[in-house]
């Protein structure tokens, strides 16, 4: 049964599991088996489960931090931690460059990617999957390392959050 009637979202993951977030945790529907996960399954503490993203890991948006789930093991992203600037994150998703955004409450958006985020490629040349910035979101500075298959010239354009240009290289 469900932890709560009070259902927040629901998603698929690649194996066709369904995630339910609840206001009192998270239920994985596995071919008919139903499993209730919160504390003390996950070792972090959470309650309200507002949103879910499924990707190559699957994502959860707490009232406590994001908690990650790879399969196997469950993490826990906090302030402490991560990047996050708050830890009340309303929403979670996926783009298509695999860089998993987190909305929260009060503290704007926090952009994540294992592979460095990627917020645009150039369609009209080949960039290859070689590009690192880290960290991962920075208060100060930052550093872009990325090689190209030819000696060439490159143009780096930094936006922030809001879209808005920084500088050009």
């Amino acid at each position: 049964t469900l932890p709560s009637n009070n259902v927040r979202t629901a998603g698929f993951d690649q194996n066709n599991n369904k995630w339910i977030c609840t206001a009192d945790g998270i239920v994985k529907i596995s071919e008919n088996a139903w499993s209730v996960i919160r504390y003390p399954i996950t070792s972090f503490v959470f309650q309200s489960v507002y949103d879910v993203a499924c990707g190559k890991s699957i994502w959860f948006a707490t009232d406590h931090g994001v908690v990650e789930f790879d399969g196997s093991n469950w993490k826990n992203h906090t302030t402490q931690n991560s990047p996050l600037t708050v830890n009340d994150v309303r929403s979670v998703i996926i783009d298509n460059n695999m860089n998993t955004w987190f909305a929260t409450a009060g503290g704007g958006i926090s952009i994540y990617n294992s592979n460095g985020v990627v917020l645009a490629v150039n369609e009209n040349k080949s960039i290859p999957g070689n590009l690192k910035l880290f960290p991962n979101q920075s208060n100060g500075e930052t550093t872009l390392s990325f090689s190209t298959p030819e000696n060439d010239n490159a143009e780096v354009v930094v936006f922030d959050l809001q879209g808005r240009k920084v500088c050009t290289l």
